[in-house]
Parts: structure tokens; sequence; C-alpha cells
């Protein structure tokens, strides 16, 4: 008997009586302008890391990848989380050593070997990295005993990390240089120890993740700079209650949301219980808002409300 009641339980918490749905509720339009029609770019990165001199002007410059690689995946990650771009392949070509300096534009030869059947190619194409370190000795206070302290020096030690990073835009088609952008960061970590042996060893063990997290940064930056980015809101559809919203949630789950409003509103003229008919105008709410009629939506939830305590929260999610 309990273990048929154990499973029964199961049941029930597998059916649910909501499902959680995201629709886009806005749109932040990218700082330039790329033709609507063309979604789809290719990554190309341009540098090579090969410095000759590590040391300059008393600056180390490491061939290390991180801050590199890392702005490469902070873009195609922005992008990818934006949903506007298909963003179908990442190639490395037509490298030239990282120096800071935009090398020459691509050709329309050069584009059409990289470029596959894409819209633009959005090419990582200026670079540049180098860090410096310095230390200071300051005191702490370091517990001995009960209530006594004695005074200790530490020594801190400061890298600063200057990255630089271009990019450019083509289209695939035309080879025209559609943007340009370069971004420089001056940024700084601490690690600090009794010895200064030990703060370099602990800088040193941050180092490749600071760089990467440095380059995502710059590489989101570029992203949002070409990409609109879309604001989704994540609401709750009630599915249980009667035949019309469990007939709506399969509609909802196939994305056809206009046969499901044809069943909430079949619902409303049929039902007599207050709570299911307050369930019924949350749903219809939450399908005006992702319409982006939201006078209707706030009228569905006023009339949520009125059925039964569940809709004022429709009401905390619209608006009065």
């Amino acid at each position: 008997m309990n273990k048929l009641l154990y499973v029964l339980c199961l049941g029930l918490f597998a059916c649910g009586t909501t499902t959680n749905v995201n629709y886009p509720i806005g749109t932040t339009e990218a700082a330039i302008m790329l033709p609507e029609s063309n979604k789809r770019i290719v990554t190309l990165n341009r540098v090579r890391l090969d410095y000759s001199v590590v040391t300059r002007d008393g600056h180390m410059s490491p061939n290390s990848t991180d801050a590199l690689m890392g702005s490469i995946n902070g873009f195609n990650n922005g992008i990818k989380s934006r949903k506007y771009f298909n963003n179908i392949a990442q190639i490395s070509n037509f490298q030239q050593n990282a120096n800071g300096i935009f090398p020459d534009s691509l050709s329309v030869e050069e584009l059409k070997q990289v470029a596959r059947d894409a819209d633009f190619v959005v090419a990582l194409e200026m670079f540049d990295q180098y860090y410096s370190d310095r230390y200071n000795i300051e005191i702490r206070r370091q517990e001995v005993g009960e209530k006594t302290y004695r005074e200790v020096d530490y020594f801190v030690g400061r890298r600063t990390i200057y990255v630089t990073v271009g990019w450019r835009v083509y289209s695939a088609k035309t080879g025209q240089l559609l943007d340009e952008q370069v971004y420089e960061e001056e940024y700084f970590y601490e690690a600090e120890s009794l010895r200064r042996i030990n703060a370099t060893q602990l800088l040193e063990n941050n180092f490749r993740r600071e760089m990467s997290n440095l380059g995502f940064r710059l590489g989101s930056k570029f992203a949002s700079r070409i990409s609109p980015t879309k604001h989704y809101t994540y609401r709750t559809i009630y599915t249980k209650g009667n035949d019309h919203l469990e007939k709506a949630a399969i509609d909802v789950r196939a994305e056809d949301w206009t046969k499901a409003e044809e069943h909430w509103q079949r619902g409303i003229k049929r039902e007599k219980k207050r709570k299911k008919l307050a369930k019924l105008y949350h749903n219809l709410a939450m399908a005006a808002e992702k319409s982006g009629n939201l006078t209707q939506a706030k009228e569905y939830a006023k009339l949520a409300a009125n059925q039964h305590p569940i809709g004022v929260k429709t009401q905390s999610l619209v608006g009065y």
C-alpha cells in the first residue's frame, strides 16, 4: 500500500500544474546597424602571438594566448546569447604577428576563401598585450595571543595588464569594410604574502585566468556593438484544471499561441469555478504580454484578480 501511494505521488509531481515559458519583450539596438536580412557570420582570427622581445620598456610581453582566445570566446558567446546572428564557423587565417597595429584590410578574394556561405566576416585583426609588476610593503596586524598583536611586513604585489584588441567587420559579398573598433583596457590584480617570492607565485597562479577574463570582456563588448540584444522574460502558464487548460498547454509547447488563446477563450465562456477562471485569465494576460499588447495584458490580469487571489500575482507581473 505504501509503495503504491509513493508511486502515485511521483506521478502527481511529474504531471505538474504549470509550465515555464520565456519570450522576448524588447530589444536594445546595436551600436551599428548591419543589414537586417543578413544573419550569418564567420569569426576570423588574424592574430599570431610571436613576441621576439619579451621585455620592452620594463614591461613583459608574454606569448600566452589566454587573452586572445578569451576575446574570441567572449565575442562568440555574446553572439550566441543574443540569438540574432548565426555564427557558422570560427577560422584562423591570414595571420600576422601581434603588434598593436591593424594589418591591411582583407581583399575580396581573401574574404571569399574564409566566408563560406556567411554574409559577414567578423575579424579579430589587431592585438597587443603586456604587463608589469610592482611591489609594496604594507604593515598588517597579526594576532600572537589573546588580545595581543604584532606588526608584520607583508609584500603586496600588483600586476597591471594592458590589452588592446581591434575588430573589423566585412561584407562577405562586396568586401566592404563595415566597421572597425578598438578596445584598450588597463587592469590590475593583487596578491600578498609574508615573502615576496610567494606573492609573485600567487600572481603567476592567477595570471592565465585574469588574462582570459579580460579578453572575454573585450570580446563581449564587440558582440554587443554589432548585435541587437533581445530581452527575455520568464513566465508561468497554468496547464491543469480543465480540458481547455490542458489542450492549450500542448499548443504552447508547440509554440502555437494563437490556438492556445482560442482554448483559453472558450474555457472562460464555459468555466464556472472562480479559481480556474483566474488561471484562464492569467494565461491570456501572458499571451497578450508576449504579443506586446500590455494594455490588454493588464485588463486580463485585473479580471484574473477579480476572480481569485492568484490573479493578484498576475497583476504584479504585468502591472495594474
